[in-house]
């Protein structure tokens, strides 16, 4: 287990609490170390930690972005390592979609 603080959002951010969090395609070279994969060629094991859990849903906790309202359902691609793993992450650039 890692602490990860929960983050500080600035104008046009939101903060998100995660509900789920899924892996995607680009993550099953990793969990299952094919090394032959071109991203795995190569590597030895243990990996280091990676960007996955990167397809999220959650529902806004805060704010600051004129689109999204405290309560909405979003889906969320968030670019930053052990996101996936957080309880509230934070979002710059806006969801890509409302989730029902």
């Amino acid at each position: 287990m890692i602490e990860i603080p929960i983050p500080d959002i600035e104008a046009g951010e939101l903060l998100i609490k995660l509900q789920v969090g899924s892996i995607c395609g680009s993550d099953l070279p990793y969990f299952l170390f094919d090394t032959y994969h071109p991203a795995l060629s190569g590597a030895s094991a243990p990996l280091p930690p990676m960007l996955s859990l990167h397809e999220l849903v959650g529902v806004v906790a805060l704010s600051r972005c004129p689109r999204f309202k405290e309560g909405d359902r979003v889906l969320a691609l968030p670019t930053i390592q052990h996101r996936g793993l957080a309880e509230y992450f934070g979002f710059e650039r806006g969801p890509r979609r409302s989730s029902p």
